[in-house]
């Protein structure tokens, strides 16, 4: 990792989802500023606090995000949810379903982390 590529969580972002559905953005850096790479990753709900954890892998190449409020329909009013993100050299393509929180209240995805390998 050298710092060339960042992720920003914006998890009170008002987004095209509603209000609080969150937002995350990655910027590359060019050697003379920083360019937004691919679309921005938006929250799919309301008050979904998208964005409040990210974790970008060492070679810029996965993000994870967590949006500990997303409710589930077989797990309850803030389950949470983390989803992954990756790059394939146009945008940031999810791999997979999210991956959620087990009952009500869990909050999965306070926190997110990825390994180096």
């Amino acid at each position: 990792a050298d710092g060339t590529v960042v992720a920003t969580g914006a998890d009170d972002h008002d987004g095209p989802n509603g209000i609080m559905s969150g937002q995350v953005r990655i910027f590359a850096w060019n050697t003379q500023q920083w360019i937004q790479r691919g679309s921005s990753l938006e929250g799919n709900g309301v008050e979904l606090e998208f964005g409040f954890a990210v974790a970008l892998s060492s070679d810029g190449l996965v993000v994870a995000v967590g949006a500990y409020q997303q409710d589930g329909i077989e797990t309850g009013i803030n389950a949470g949810q983390v989803q992954i993100f990756k790059w394939d050299t146009v945008d940031w393509v999810q791999r997979g379903s999210g991956l959620n929180g087990e009952a009500r209240g869990d909050h999965f995805g306070w926190s997110v982390s990825l390994s180096s390998d």
